[in-house]
């Protein structure tokens, strides 16, 4: 369990607030637990997939959206956190492709520029949530959890029986 006090240290750099770096990986693939992390920016990109490890996430990372798209091939996550300022295909493209296909799970924008974005425009091109870099652990945290929540009400319940091996 997290405490008050760790969660008040946490940071971009030491997001789990032990000073030693990543915490060991999970065992097993929960789906509805997949994270795709998208950032050119590797250390950003490393911090956000420690986050999110700490969270109980699995990961999937990429450092262009050529890759996520390459990636989406393979897995559906549950979330998807992307930056908006990228070379290339930017976040906003590439939240826009995903949309236009079948897929569903929520979009997290994470940017230093957004103040070159309207907030309105990216949602209309298919995020739930946009955030400001750096922001706060705990509202990152937050607000992955609340589009975990956000993805469950809104898929379709397995009927029973299903999936039963």
């Amino acid at each position: 369990p997290v405490t008050r006090e760790r969660k008040e240290r946490r940071s971009m750099d030491d997001p789990t607030g032990r000073g030693d770096g990543p915490p060991p990986p999970r065992s097993g693939t929960d789906r509805a637990r997949l994270a795709l992390v998208v950032d050119d920016e590797s250390q950003t990109r490393h911090a956000l997939v420690r986050i999110l490890t700490d969270l109980g996430f699995s990961c999937v990372e990429a450092d262009t959206a050529e890759e996520a798209l390459s990636l989406l091939a393979d897995c559906t996550p549950c979330i998807g956190v992307f930056d908006i300022a990228m070379p290339g295909i930017g976040g906003a493209e590439l939240a826009w492709r995903i949309r236009q296909g079948d897929a569903a799970f929520p979009l997290i924008a994470v940017s230093g520029n957004l103040h070159v974005w309207d907030e309105d425009d990216l949602k209309d091109l298919g995020f739930s949530y946009v955030m400001s870099k750096p922001f706060d652990v705990a509202d990152f945290l937050a607000t992955c959890e609340r589009a975990v929540e956000d993805a469950r009400r809104q898929r379709p319940s397995e009927p029973p029986g299903e999936g039963a091996t």
